[in-house]
């Protein structure tokens, strides 16, 4: 009979391949959906209620997203929100957000402080969000 120790750490390991090809998966999906490509070429829509844009709606939307995934696959190193939430939307010739930054600072930032306890375990990564996108 195989010792309950050893089983947990057998199955520990198998967690960690699993949410480590997660991970993988999701960046070779967004490698080919283009994040964030709605906004090419885009006029700008001033509004003075951002959620009033509805690519602003897009935008929150897919940051919540890579939140999830973030999550899911327990990307400790934050890849996933680094090169798709942070790198790509700002990168030159990529195509940007639909509205000023600080706009979904303060959105991530009024979400993260409403989280529910089965929600606190995604706390750290809407804080790397908030501290890491670029102020324009």
């Amino acid at each position: 009979m195989e010792n309950p120790l050893e089983a947990m750490r057998a199955m520990s390991i198998k967690l960690k391949d699993v949410q480590s090809g997660y991970k993988k998966l999701v960046h070779d999906y967004l490698e080919a959906a283009h994040p964030f490509e709605y906004n090419r070429n885009r006029t700008p829509i001033p509004v003075t209620n951002p959620g009033e844009d509805p690519n602003f709606e897009k935008d929150v939307d897919m940051y919540l997203q890579l939140i999830e995934h973030s999550g899911f696959s327990d990307d400790t190193e934050y890849s996933i929100l680094q090169r798709w939430g942070i790198d790509y939307p700002f990168a030159s010739g990529s195509p940007g957000l639909s509205q000023p930054v600080i706009e979904y600072k303060k959105f991530l930032s009024s979400v993260r402080d409403e989280l529910s306890e089965s929600m606190k375990p995604l706390e750290h990564y809407y804080t790397y969000l908030i501290e890491k996108l670029p102020v324009q």
